[in-house]
């Protein structure tokens, strides 16, 4: 599935940073990066049913159906070469 990841940004000072190589911390000021995603394309190709998580543990709830409702972010929350990010 494709990724909609585009890039990491510093939540500090908005450095920005390829999403193509690991980062975990800004190298300017040291600060937290958050991902960031292409919500616009991810909205126009994928639909609530493709997030849907299916009920298949014992306690009802799948690993990343963490609130009991059924959806999830995984499908948009993946790295660029589809790996899951953890």
């Amino acid at each position: 599935m494709k990724s909609y990841l585009t890039h990491l940004e510093c939540t500090y000072c908005n450095a920005s940073y390829s999403a193509e190589e690991p980062h975990r911390l800004c190298g300017e000021c040291g600060k937290v990066l958050y991902p960031r995603y292409d919500l616009d394309a991810a909205r126009i190709a994928l639909d609530r049913n493709s997030l849907r998580v299916p009920r298949t543990s014992a306690s009802g709830l799948n690993v990343g159906d963490i609130d009991g409702s059924g959806w999830s972010v995984a499908s948009v929350a993946q790295a660029a070469d589809g790996a899951k990010i953890t």
